[in-house]
């Protein structure tokens, strides 16, 4: 075992909550190493230092026997009576039935609701020029983004990417 593997396993082995077979590797590390050694007894040291300490301070703490009277009679005196039973469960099954028909009726609206086709507004006819008015014509450019995915392949490297390139689109009327 290593000094690492060992301060891994320090606390285990204090609590003597480590595996049999960890522990007799533990304890060899020990007889060789006497950094994990010193480092064990620095532990103990401050494991002893704390509990005399928490000893201390929780032996002063106290009820005086007015309040420890009170406890132990709460404690003894039979529970308060509830409104509702606490034997008698609730029965969760009576709503399974009416939940599950509202939530499949639910369910069903909305897939009725998305696969019925939208009411599409008929065109408007476009206003014909007059007589007296002159044709003009119009040019609409439009410009748009396009995604592109490239994949290259050249021996053991692979090379990928991932761009957009503009494309513009016109058209005269």
């Amino acid at each position: 075992m290593k000094c690492r593997r060992f301060e891994d396993l320090l606390f285990e082995y204090l609590d003597d909550s480590i595996a049999p077979a960890l522990r007799a590797q533990a304890e060899a590390h020990l007889a060789a190493c006497e950094a994990c050694r010193q480092a064990l007894r620095q532990q103990e040291h401050l494991a002893r230092l704390l509990l005399d300490g928490l000893q201390r301070e929780t032996s002063s703490l106290g009820l005086n026997s007015a309040a420890m009277g009170r406890m132990l009679a709460a404690l003894q005196a039979p529970p308060a009576s509830s409104a509702r039973r606490p034997d008698r469960p609730i029965r969760w099954p009576r709503f399974g039935w009416p939940l599950g028909l509202a939530s499949a009726a639910l369910i069903l609206l909305c897939c009725l609701q998305l696969h019925s086709p939208l009411p599409i507004p008929a065109p408007r006819p476009l206003p014909q020029p007059q007589a007296s008015e002159q044709a003009t014509t119009v040019s609409i450019q439009d410009s748009f983004p396009i995604s592109m995915y490239s994949f290259q392949q050249k021996g053991n490297l692979i090379r990928d990417s991932f761009t957009d390139e503009s494309c513009v689109a016109e058209q005269v009327f």
